[in-house]
């Protein structure tokens, strides 16, 4: 900075310290304003009000809300390390937390077809002498059917039976067991769009599904 330049800044400051001194004198002074008389009948009203019992009166401590935390708006099994159910769909791995399963299945040919039964729906399968409905797992996820017109022909392999042992997903492969820890997880705390999918792991982008939010 230039010798001139800080004269100049100098100078300003000191105008600008002027200008407010000169509005400050310019405020009249304020005077004291003697209080109204109360009048006699007021005073003794007072006294008969001094003289009933009171309430006692706790001070409330005001407590400042908490910034809300990804991780509070999860479920509570979240807070800890889980252990998920790697499959993979299409050649996209996701992720299911084995908590929300039952079991898994080999996925086998439809026996049931539903009258006017929804797109996403393949059709009823035999598992352990009950008819699970099975998902069309493509469809649900990425909108677009893996099976096609016929369930037969498609390339699912697996089943993932749901903890209530209704549904089941159908997928094309399954891979493996893993824990994971909570901090290696990208979780979605916005959900209205794709309530399903919960977050998604860092390392290697695999989608962890909430197999409860599904059918909402």
């Amino acid at each position: 900075m230039t010798k001139k330049t800080s004269t100049q800044i100098v100078h300003q400051e000191v105008a600008l310290d002027t200008y407010l001194s000169t509005l400050l004198e310019a405020i009249p002074e304020a005077h004291e304003i003697p209080p109204a008389p109360v009048p006699e009948e007021a005073l003794r009203a007072g006294q008969i009000e001094s003289e009933l019992p009171r309430p006692v009166e706790t001070a409330k401590p005001l407590l400042e809300p908490e910034p809300v935390k990804p991780m509070a708006l999860m479920p509570t099994w979240t807070q800890a390390s889980f252990q998920v159910l790697l499959f993979r769909l299409n050649q996209v791995t996701m992720a299911a937390p084995l908590l929300q399963l039952a079991t898994t299945a080999q996925f086998q040919d439809i026996t049931t077809k539903l009258p006017k039964q929804p797109a996403w729906l393949l059709g009823l399968q035999r598992v352990q002498q009950r008819h699970l409905a099975i998902i069309d797992s493509q469809f649900i996820f990425m909108g677009t059917s893996g099976a096609g017109r016929d369930p037969a022909q498609s390339h699912y392999t697996h089943i993932l039976i749901s903890e209530q042992q209704r549904w089941a997903l159908a997928c094309d492969e399954l891979l493996s067991v893993v824990t994971l820890a909570p901090e290696q997880v990208r979780w979605r705390t916005q959900r209205q769009r794709r309530p399903w999918l919960m977050g998604s792991v860092i390392d290697d982008l695999t989608m962890l599904i909430d197999m409860t939010q599904i059918f909402l």
